[in-house]
């Protein structure tokens, strides 16, 4: 238990090491593709920005907007072009401000709720702590 409570420690350490080969595994070539994905997202969205280009359309976004960087070293050789790779981005890509103002409401609505069942004693702390880090994450 003891060498792997080390082995996990010594690969946390060398995540956050810059130029390790953790980080140039896990890191390096998926950040560099991610932002250049997130400027050919903005770009979509500012060409339609109320209703977006429909679900699982961000192909054509891709395609309007390709930025040759991709697949080299510049850019962390990423070439998987099926979405944004970034929830809020791809909300808006699909469905535009209405379908994030939707989605948004949805989610406040469930804390809302959440919280007043807090209050009124339906709900334990802990489970209130689980629901709410659980919609965090997501």
């Amino acid at each position: 238990l003891s060498l792997l409570i080390l082995g996990f420690f010594i690969v946390v350490v060398l995540a956050f090491q810059p130029g390790s080969f953790i980080q140039e595994m896990f890191v390096g070539h998926s950040t560099g593709s991610r932002f250049v994905l997130w400027e050919m997202a903005w770009k979509g969205i500012q060409e339609r920005p109320l209703l977006g280009w429909g679900l699982e359309n961000f192909q054509y976004v891709s395609l309007e907007y390709f930025n040759p960087c991709l697949g080299t070293e510049a850019c962390g050789n990423g070439m998987w072009i099926d979405r944004a790779h970034n929830k809020f981005l791809d909300l808006l890509i699909d469905s535009g401000l209405i379908g994030l103002f939707a989605f948004l409401a949805i989610h406040v609505g469930v804390v809302l709720t959440i919280i007043k069942g807090y209050r009124k004693k339906w709900i334990p702390p802990i489970a209130l702590t689980v629901i709410l880090t659980t919609l965090a994450t997501y």
